[in-house]
Parts: structure tokens; C-alpha cells; sequence
């Protein structure tokens, strides 16, 4: 045995801090998608409506949808352009 119990033990402690550390790093630096599709707005900003979503087009916000149409996508750096227009 070369170090005790007790010091192998903190060893693995410390290991598993570092390791969950840069765990959480790494899934911080995962890039976020380029386009967002209609229906995950709503999650993408914790939660508002569809239909505040649909209001957000009145106000400006503009859409990315295929000419022969189909799903309807936004452009994240447009929606966080938007709302950082729209801040009261």
C-alpha cells in the first residue's frame, strides 16, 4: 500500500469535484443551434406561448420558413436580437 485509506479516498473525492467540474463546462461550450424551429421557442425562452411567439412576427420578428413551406424556424441570434429590442 502506498498512501492510506483515508488519502485515496480524498484523491477519488477530489477527482470526481474536477471531473463533474469539467463536465459542466463542456456542455456549457456546446453550440447552441444556428436556427431554432417554431414549436421549441417557447422552451428556448423558458416557457412563453405559441401565440406570444406568433404576436412577436406582428411586432417584427422575422421567420425563416421554406418557400414550398413547411416547419417555420427563427434564427437565434434574431430572437435575441428581438428581445433585446422589445426590453421595457
Amino acid at each position: 500500500m502506498l498512501f492510506s485509506k483515508e488519502f485515496e479516498q480524498k484523491l477519488l473525492e477530489e477527482s470526481q469535484v474536477i471531473f463533474e467540474k469539467m463536465l459542466n463546462l463542456a456542455e456549457q461550450s456546446v453550440e447552441k443551434p444556428e436556427f431554432i424551429q417554431q414549436k421549441d421557442v417557447p422552451k428556448y425562452f423558458g416557457g412563453i406561448s405559441i401565440n406570444t411567439v406568433l404576436s412577436f412576427e406582428t411586432k417584427g420578428l422575422k421567420r425563416c420558413e421554406p418557400i414550398s413551406g413547411g416547419k417555420i424556424y427563427y434564427h437565434r441570434k434574431e430572437l435575441e436580437r428581438f428581445m433585446l429590442d422589445h426590453q421595457k
